[in-house]
């Protein structure tokens, strides 16, 4: 079984996440209530909080079509409107975008104070 977990060291505590399929690589949004994973052929959503419309269930994103499914490196935006990843699809290594605002609830950006 394959899962995400959490692991505490200050108390030694592991708990269960998610559950999941097989990820080369995965990313989260800013409060981790939502995973994205890069399997062997395609992003799988994960969301951790049922509040944000994935409820604790795999969903299939698009074909990332990476040689290397393990370099994809999705990562969401501040907001989680977006992943960014990296994929050789069309021959060249480049950045590819896409947009999740129908699936993730967006998030406030947080304010930085110099």
């Amino acid at each position: 079984m394959n899962a995400i977990r959490e692991l505490t060291p200050d108390t030694n505590t592991d708990k269960l996440v998610a559950k999941t399929s097989q990820f080369a690589s995965f990313g989260f949004n800013r409060d981790s209530s939502v995973f994205v994973g890069a399997s062997a052929n395609a992003f799988v959503a994960n969301g951790v909080d049922s509040c944000y419309g994935l409820t604790r269930r795999e969903l299939t994103l698009c074909e990332h079509k990476a040689s290397r499914p393990a370099l994809t490196a999705p990562q969401f935006s501040p907001d989680s409107q977006r992943i960014y990843f990296q994929s050789d699809r069309d021959g060249k290594a480049a950045i590819y975008c896409m947009h999740v605002e129908k699936l993730v609830e967006k998030r406030p950006r947080r304010r930085t104070r110099l």
